[in-house]
C-alpha cells in the first residue's frame, strides 16, 4: 500500500512480469499521472494496458533485439538515466517464500550506479510446486520417456530438479528461452539443450520445428 501511494512521485516503475502488474495495479489503483513503465516483456506489456497503463507510457526493449532482458532494456533507456532525466524508479517484483526480494538485482545496481534512488516491492510470492504421487510419477515418466522440457525460468529448473532429485537428465532435451536458462539446463546435466531465438511463442515454436 505504501508503495503504491508513492506511484505519482516516481520517474519510472518497472514491473517485472505480468504477475506483478496484476498483484501490484489491483483493481482501484490508478496508473502513475507522469510515470512511465519499464517492462522486458510483451506478456507484461499487454498485462499494462490491460490494467489501463497508456501504451504511450510504457518502455520494452526494442523488437529486434536479441534478448528481452534487463540488458536489453537498459540499452532503451541507460542514455536518459545516465543524463539525470530518471532519478527515482519503483521495481515491482516477485519474492521467495518469506517475501523478501528475489530474483536479479542487475537493473537495480546499474541505476544505483547512476545516482538514481531505486525502491523496491514484494508483490508476489514465488513458491515450489506441491506435486501429488500421480504428478511425480507422471514428470519422471515423461524424464525418462524422451519428452522436450520447455524450461521458462532458471527457478522453474531448480523446482523441477528439486521435485525429481534422484533423476539422470543426460538423456534429457531441453528448450530455454534465455542463455542463462540454457547454461542451468547443462549445468543441471541435461544431455541436449536447444535456446530459441527469443521469449516469444513464435521463436519456441520455430526452435521446436
Amino acid at each position: 500500500q505504501q508503495a503504491r501511494q508513492t506511484l505519482a512521485q516516481q520517474d519510472a516503475v518497472m514491473f517485472v512480469s505480468g504477475q506483478a502488474v496484476q498483484h501490484f495495479l489491483a483493481p482501484g489503483v490508478a496508473a502513475a499521472p507522469e510515470a512511465v513503465a519499464w517492462v522486458t516483456g510483451e506478456g507484461t506489456a499487454a498485462a499494462l494496458q490491460r490494467a489501463g497503463w497508456p501504451a504511450a507510457r510504457i518502455v520494452q526493449p526494442a523488437p529486434d533485439a536479441p534478448q528481452r532482458d534487463s540488458e536489453a532494456l537498459w540499452a532503451q533507456v541507460g542514455a536518459s538515466v545516465r543524463a539525470g532525466a530518471v532519478r527515482r524508479v519503483l521495481i515491482v517484483r516477485g519474492g521467495d517464500e518469506s517475501g523478501r526480494v528475489q530474483g536479479r538485482d542487475w537493473l537495480a545496481a546499474r541505476l544505483r550506479e547512476c545516482g538514481v534512488q531505486v525502491a523496491q516491492v514484494v508483490a508476489y510470492v514465488r513458491r515450489a510446486p506441491q506435486w501429488s504421487a500421480a504428478q511425480r510419477a507422471e514428470a519422471a515418466r515423461l524424464a525418462a520417456g524422451g519428452a522436450l522440457w520447455l524450461l521458462a525460468s532458471s527457478q522453474a529448473l531448480q523446482h523441477l530438479c528439486a521435485l525429481l532429485p534422484q533423476h539422470d537428465w543426460s538423456g534429457a532435451a531441453a528448450l530455454t528461452v534465455h542463455p542463462r536458462i540454457a547454461a542451468a539446463a547443462r549445468e543441471a546435466g541435461f544431455g541436449h539443450v536447444v535456446q530459441a531465438a527469443a521469449a516469444s511463442l513464435d521463436a519456441v515454436l520455430a526452435a521446436v520445428s
